[in-house]
């Protein structure tokens, strides 16, 4: 990198809007938000972390010295769900125009360099495969493939899948009711513990880099319900008795307006094999064809066989696959 031309420094707040730039000239398509990267900087607040570990968070940025423009930016952080002290996730994006010109091994240097300070044994880091910059840059850092996951998209205006809604007899039968947040009260302090205890004991089976680990609850209510895109009437619940056993949610994208985005789908374990989460996503896929949306997304390792099955039945289709891969730095965990 020609430090004459560009300078690393850390990040503030003010770089967000930059941030989210970079990530649009990289991926138009699926480019987070300003908004949707402060709602993952607040998982990382002390307070919200509980009584969990308090996680690492920072972030560099490179800018044109001539122009004062963000061309780049990266961040080292603790893995929220699958935490192990001494693993960090590290992220580097570059925009394409400055691509070949040494920025994005700076950044990641220094990255990197933080991470041994704090005593890293490993670097964790992920590429899209439609990206051969990206994945040759892994390949460059010493990074070794671990896992793959791929995004899915409904297209709502194609032909309506073949799979139907179970007959209501059935449910009733078995002592099922379908509701949603909005109908339950979302702002229900009990209601959202009651959608934590769904979400944290099917998450931890949710294939990851790492042991799995539940979300604190005030992580959980960032991730559910603070963020622009949160929908109360699109978090489909099954209950039985007094007891959520199953959801399935989706949320605005800020940047895509025409697409929604599926939270999370999860069944509790004495629960599973039912049809209960084919039964909830189509309600889901009902609620945004009546809405005029046009997509619904959605991310899933490929190695988790019950949730894809479901969505390739309901017609989503793979678009996009991103590699997640590992760097040993030496003995540790």
């Amino acid at each position: 990198m020609d430090p004459k031309r560009y300078r690393v420094r850390d990040r503030t707040e003010a770089d967000i809007e930059a941030e989210s730039r970079v990530l649009r000239a990289i991926d138009p398509e699926s480019g987070a938000s300003a908004e949707e990267l402060r709602r993952f900087q607040r998982m990382f607040d002390p307070v919200a972390a509980g009584d969990g570990p308090k996680l690492y968070w920072h972030g560099r940025v490179v800018e044109e010295r001539g122009t004062g423009e963000v061309v780049a930016w990266g961040r080292i952080f603790h893995d929220i769900a699958a935490y192990v002290p001494d693993h960090y996730w590290l992220l580097v994006h570059v925009v394409p125009d400055h691509r070949h010109r040494g920025v994005g091994g700076a950044i990641y240097g220094e990255l990197e360099e933080i991470a041994r300070s704090r005593g890293a044994s490993a670097l964790l880091a992920g590429a899209r495969v439609e990206d051969p910059d990206g994945m040759r840059f892994l390949e460059a850092q010493g990074f070794i493939e671990r896992r793959r996951t791929q995004r899915r998209r409904l297209d709502l205006s194609g032909p309506v899948p073949s799979v139907v809604h179970a007959d209501p007899a059935r449910w009733a039968a078995q002592g099922i009711q379908f509701t949603t947040a909005q109908e339950e009260g979302p702002e229900d302090p009990a209601v959202r513990r009651h959608i934590y205890a769904v979400t944290s004991e099917a998450e931890v089976d949710v294939p990851r880099m790492g042991p799995a680990r539940s979300l604190s609850f005030e992580q959980f209510e960032v991730l559910t319900f603070d963020h622009p895109g949160y929908l109360p009437d699109a978090i489909f619940l099954a209950r039985l008795g007094d007891r959520y056993v199953a959801m399935s949610s989706l949320e605005r994208r800020p940047t895509q307006p025409d697409t929604l985005e599926v939270g999370f789908t999860a069944t509790v374990r004495d629960q599973r094999g039912r049809g209960l989460a084919t039964e909830l996503k189509l309600r889901a896929v009902d609620y945004a064809r009546a809405r005029g949306y046009r997509f619904i997304e959605t991310g899933n390792d490929t190695t988790n066989r019950p949730i894809v099955a479901i969505n390739e039945r309901l017609g989503f289709r793979a678009y996009s696959t991103r590699v997640e891969a590992e760097k040993r730095l030496g003995s540790g965990t």
